[in-house]
């Protein structure tokens, strides 16, 4: 199971949200007397404001919402990365005899969630064959760190992401290095 689909299905479900929501305020002219539509302009205070000032709003929001859905793919991703990281440090562990060799090992081990992004995923460049993927990978990384930084200094290279290119790109990763098995459904 990819531990990504929670987090797109809940993006999708408030696009559709976002996009009806659109929907009401291009109709606004045509349904004046809709007491529902005029309810929920009232209830979300845009009732007094112009169509196209609701349309920046909106805007406005799926961007953000764009941005913290790629952001918390990322720790979805990154969580499930360190856990698999784990595991693998409980096999290296085991079999060590030399008791100051075990106290180093197990020092060095207990800080998986701690070790350098980049460098993990370079880790992954003897199973993973394409370069181009954990490349990809590092992109979404440093536009996670931009937007939880506030968006501060430069802007990374790959500034057009869409929580759907993030999705699909962890989504390789963690296929390609095996720990998720291929969806065929998709």
């Amino acid at each position: 199971m990819n531990p990504l689909d929670e987090v797109i299905e809940w993006y999708n479900f408030n696009i559709n949200q976002q996009e009806f929501f659109m929907e009401i305020v291009k109709n606004s002219h045509k349904i004046d007397n809709n007491i529902v539509a005029n309810a929920i302009l009232k209830k979300y205070k845009l009732s007094s404001q112009k169509k196209d000032d609701i349309k920046i709003i909106i805007d406005n929001s799926k961007k953000e919402l764009d941005n913290l859905t790629i952001v918390s793919l990322w720790a979805v991703f990154e969580a499930f990365l360190n856990d698999n990281l784990k595991k693998q440090t409980d096999k290296i562990t085991l079999g060590i005899v030399d008791p100051i060799s075990n106290e180093i090992i197990n020092y060095a081990l207990k800080g998986v969630d701690r070790w350098l992004k980049d460098e993990v995923l370079e880790l992954f460049k003897i199973i993973i064959s394409n370069s181009y993927i954990v490349g990809n990978v590092k992109d979404i990384y440093k536009y996670r760190n931009w937007i939880s930084h506030g968006k501060s200094g430069e802007k990374p290279p790959v500034s057009n992401l869409t929580p759907f290119m993030a999705y699909q790109r962890l989504t390789v990763f963690l296929t390609e290095a095996k720990l998720i098995e291929e969806n065929i459904d998709e």
